[in-house]
């Protein structure tokens, strides 16, 4: 699979007459670097126990262990010394020295010359992150959801800090991006029915742009995702400002207008590859 494409991996969904059912999953391909020997036993199933966390979470989304790197859509590897901020993170960019996406894990760091190393519990939680980050998923507004910008507990186990810069003014910023994120959501349902519509007129069974089409649904059900998550989180920032909890309200407002950002995007591809199909009729 092209890697370039791993932001709308999870599956190919087929939407038709208001059912959703989901047909053959595209699946995701990960080479993983080997594990310390002296690792294996407290973290040898992190990965695995994290495939298996969006496999149950995301209907038809499979992954598999690549036996050859170049076979992969992206590479995970395990380090030890990374900054203690730097729990993981995941890279689009292919421009190293596996030529391929990297999605890095840090089991460890020295601090004072001594190594910390994380729980298998932390390990795993910072894994299935960045996993989420490695199949399209953004960060979430919510504590609760392991895509939400930092890991609990990690500051008090290990004293790793990751320092979010809040606006100066909440109350202001939380206001600014209530209505922006309002001027984006409220018409995205409208668009959103109106390209179901526009794909609906296509049909399988054209060489020629049966992967376009694929890959036009596959946007679709992205942007489709993604509006319910800006829905969530705009009222959850609601909720936030009417108990004037404004730096978390700015958090989830803001969450809200990135996540409608998303949905025009996939959308826009929509409309780029109905413009493809019907210039192949």
């Amino acid at each position: 699979m092209n890697h370039t494409g791993l932001a709308g991996l999870a599956l190919l969904a087929l939407f038709a007459a208001g059912t959703v059912s989901y047909a053959q999953a595209q699946t995701v391909s990960v080479y993983a670097q080997g594990m310390p020997r002296h690792w294996q036993d407290e973290f040898g199933s992190t990965l695995l126990d994290a495939m298996s966390y969006w496999e149950k979470t995301i209907p038809g989304l499979k992954f598999e262990l690549a036996s050859r790197m170049e076979a992969s859509d992206f590479v995970v590897e395990w380090a030890s010394q990374n900054e203690k901020a730097k729990l993981g993170y995941y890279s689009t960019s292919d421009l190293n020295s596996y030529g391929k996406p990297v999605m890095a894990v840090t089991l460890g760091f020295f601090d004072g010359g001594k190594l910390q190393m994380l729980s298998p519990e932390s390990a795993l939680e910072v894994t299935k992150h960045e996993l989420g980050h490695a199949i399209g998923m953004q960060h979430s507004a919510n504590p609760d959801d392991v895509m939400y910008h930092t890991v609990d507990d990690f500051e008090s186990l290990y004293s790793v800090v990751q320092v979010l810069d809040g606006p100066k003014n909440p109350h202001a910023a939380s206001t600014k991006y209530q209505e922006l994120a309002g001027s984006l959501v409220v018409p995205l349902e409208g668009k959103i029915t109106a390209a179901k519509a526009s794909l609906g007129v296509f049909s399988y069974g054209n060489n020629a742009s049966d992967q376009i089409l694929e890959d036009s649904w596959l946007a679709y059900w992205w942007a489709v995702k993604y509006l319910d998550y800006a829905e969530k989180a705009q009222m959850s920032g609601g909720a936030s400002a009417l108990q004037s909890d404004y730096e978390k309200s700015y958090a989830e407002f803001k969450a809200a207008y990135e996540y409608a950002n998303l949905v025009e995007q996939k959308l826009a591809l929509v409309d780029e590859n109905i413009a493809k199909m019907n210039a192949l009729k």
